[in-house]
């Protein structure tokens, strides 16, 4: 149960994901599905689908190894290269002879101190490997994201979108697979971007709230104003609602500018990217 996404901009490459997982059984847990690895020459941070304890024992092995290095820095091929050693070798034990196109999959930013970039990495089955492509998602709301995606921005523009652009649209996306996969994708979304300096930023929760909660709010006037459209049977309506449209949206406009003026907490990200990026800090320290 995932939706958990690449995009690459102007600044770095930003994840993004859902929280809600299952424990192996029935219950519902919420996790992040973003895992962050400091070694000495980069960082990656993996993004996961799928079976839970197999994508965090795939990450901790990849990051083992990252970590476990010691000669000259590295360029982003050859720690694309490492990660890719110890997936295949992970995949292959967990999924032997699996031919088909399993759900345990990985997203990977990478940042490479030597060359003072970052790239977006993604995995099929047993290959890893650098994208050609600025969106790169991967769980069972794929699809989805694609297409909302693909609709509105061709996969080879996003590059050149500023950070927080293309966060926005990241989390509208996201908001929209939640909204039409409640039962697969669910909890709080969080984001983090990696950036070509290597600093990175954790999106506030507050700041991702409210662009879902607007984003869907938009959604469904649209939703109502389609559907006066193609009401051939009261011809009148649709002009009627059009007048009352613009300041209905106006309306919307004025809240979100509130909301935005009102930055308590904004800053602060949702408890579970914060957790696991706060332990893999100071594990290295």
């Amino acid at each position: 149960m995932t939706i958990a996404a690449g995009f690459v901009n102007h600044d770095g490459v930003l994840l993004a994901a859902d929280t809600m997982t299952t424990d192996g059984g029935m219950s519902v847990v919420y996790q992040s599905k973003i895992i962050p690895v400091y070694f000495g020459d980069g960082k990656a941070f993996f993004a996961f689908s799928g079976e839970v304890k197999f994508s965090e024992s795939a990450a901790e092995r990849c990051g083992t190894a990252l970590q476990r290095y010691n000669a000259a820095p590295r360029s982003i091929g050859n720690i694309a290269a490492a990660i890719r050693k110890e997936w295949t070798v992970a995949f292959q034990e967990s999924h032997p002879g699996e031919l088909s196109l399993s759900g345990d999959q990985i997203i990977c930013a990478i940042y490479s101190e030597r060359e003072h970039k970052v790239a977006l990495c993604k995995s099929s089955n047993l290959s890893f490997a650098v994208s050609a492509s600025d969106v790169e998602c991967i769980g069972w709301g794929e699809s989805v994201a694609r297409y909302l995606v693909g609709r509105r921005f061709p996969f080879s523009s996003l590059a050149a979108l500023r950070q927080r652009h293309v966060f926005e649209i990241a989390i509208a996306t996201l908001a929209r697979v939640k909204d039409f996969m409640p039962n697969a994708v669910g909890g709080n979304l969080i984001a983090v971007n990696l950036s070509k300096d290597g600093s990175e930023y954790l999106y506030g929760q507050r700041d991702i709230e409210r662009i879902e909660s607007y984003v869907l709010q938009f959604d469904d006037v649209a939703r109502e104003m389609l559907l006066h459209f193609m009401d051939f049977d009261r011809p009148n309506t649709f002009e009627v609602k059009a007048r009352n449209l613009l300041s209905e949206m106006d309306d919307i406009r004025r809240h979100w500018e509130s909301a935005l003026a009102d930055n308590y907490l904004a800053d602060i990200p949702p408890m579970e990217i914060y957790n696991i990026f706060r332990k893999a800090r100071e594990s290295v320290q």
